[in-house]
């Protein structure tokens, strides 16, 4: 005999006092002689204290007293029964502590009777009353389902149907309805629970309101989806792993096909290369800005993306923005092909010819400046002020504001007015100027 008394033989009890295992508080307060006392009044006397154990430790106990007389009713003793309640008190603290906890969870909790046919709802937490609008009685007999209205052919369902079907654990998002009609999103945990005889008793569940984070992810995939941007999430292997609409309406091809192989097969084989040394630097945690390269269609031709892409090294991951570039590519090498012919028109003609951008500032002056003025384009490109120089100082304001206004409209302004040349020579020109503007205004 050990438990709960610590005692390793029956004999060593044999002889013992009745206070031999009362704490030393009690015996002080004369509890021994007291429980005596009432047993003898009632006959038997049940009640938990503390007893201590051989090696010393004190021990919760249920003890029943039951005293015994013979036929003439005589007492002849007292049969003690000692039962160690410690495990059972740890088991009611660990299930008060669970209970405070579900009770305290912003979780929904559910308890399912899975022995019923229908698995009705036997307890709901009062997360689960804040999360969907019922309260528990309202649910009590209900099968969960119900949460889900008439949207009961969602993919998740399949799952959850045959988790409960299997008897096996399950994770799941649901679209589910509260009691006012509004959705809500339902991160979903259910467990089997067996009972003594290992046969299916219970399902939990635990869901999780997860509505503002779905609101916010749809949201994104809608910008990515309605972008007419490439949106694309790529990884350090060189593979896309998402890709929007914009790919295939671009490009050409299936999404299927684009996430097959490689993004450097699309790419043009004399920018492969390129295009590799960037990827490798974005990989190392370096940002790309306007990086262009072509990319080829699937009808053959190729089209032109300038990319914006930004590194997430934790997940080995690159979010990129591509823009089509192409029109514009094809523009700048219209106009380049353009600026040739004019500059072979322009470096020959007898007239001087000249070309400001916006901030007044010489981009492009024919050699003829040197015969009239006596400086050369280079001078001119090099010193914005070159012109108010050669110009008389008498006329330099009226000359100013015939510029500044040939600047503000898209019309031709001319005027004749004297400069005076790096050999000191006064030399009256015929000035003619027109303002030229973009397709969009600028």
């Amino acid at each position: 005999m050990k438990a709960p008394t610590g005692v390793g033989h029956l004999t060593s009890l044999i002889g013992q006092n009745f206070d031999h295992f009362f704490c030393e508080a009690d015996i002080k307060q004369d509890k021994p002689q007291q429980e005596i006392e009432i047993i003898v009044q009632t006959g038997r006397y049940e009640w938990e204290a503390l007893i201590v154990r051989q090696d010393g430790r004190k021990i919760r106990c249920c003890k029943t007293i039951t005293a015994l007389y013979d036929r003439l009713q005589k007492l002849q003793g007292f049969v003690v029964v000692i039962r160690d309640m410690t495990e059972i008190q740890e088991q009611q603290i660990r299930l008060k502590l669970l209970e405070k906890a579900i009770l305290a969870s912003s979780n929904g909790i559910i308890i399912t009777d899975a022995t019923q046919a229908n698995n009705p709802i036997i307890y709901v937490n009062p997360g689960f009353e804040k999360i969907t609008g019922y309260h528990a009685e309202e649910v009590k007999g209900l099968n969960p389902r119900f949460l889900q209205g008439k949207d009961t052919k969602q993919p998740a369902l399949e799952k959850l149907r045959a988790a409960i079907t299997t008897e096996n654990n399950c994770y799941v998002t649901l679209k589910n309805y509260r009691k006012d009609h509004t959705v809500f999103w339902n991160e979903l945990t259910i467990s089997p629970i067996q009972d003594e005889q290992e046969k299916l008793a219970h399902y939990v569940g635990v869901q999780k309101d997860i509505t503002e984070k779905v609101e916010a992810q749809m949201e994104c995939d809608r910008f990515f989806s309605l972008s007419i941007d490439m949106l694309c999430v790529a990884n350090f292997e060189g593979y896309f792993v998402r890709l929007n609409p914009a790919w295939e309406k671009t490009l050409g091809y299936t999404k299927e096909e684009l996430l097959s192989q490689p993004f450097l097969n699309f790419v043009h084989s004399d920018d492969r290369q390129a295009t590799q040394a960037e990827a490798e630097r974005i990989a190392h945690g370096n940002k790309t800005i306007a990086f262009e390269n072509p990319y080829l269609c699937k009808d053959g031709s190729y089209r032109w993306l300038m990319w914006n892409a930004t590194p997430f090294t934790e997940q080995s991951l690159i979010y990129c923005v591509g823009r089509d570039i192409t029109e514009r590519k094809q523009v700048e090498q219209a106009l380049k092909k353009s600026e040739e012919r004019f500059r072979t028109i322009a470096d020959f003609t007898h007239d001087w010819e000249y070309w400001l951008n916006p901030e007044r500032k010489f981009i492009y002056v024919s050699p003829s400046c040197e015969r009239i003025t006596g400086y050369t384009p280079n001078e001119f490109i090099e010193n914005a002020n070159l012109l108010k120089t050669i110009v008389h100082p008498r006329d330099w304001l009226i000359v100013k504001q015939y510029l500044e206004e040939s600047f503000e409209k898209e019309q031709i302004y001319s005027m004749d007015f004297p400069i005076i040349n790096r050999q000191g020579e006064t030399r009256w020109i015929a000035h003619r100027c027109q303002s030229v503007y973009s397709e969009d205004g600028r």
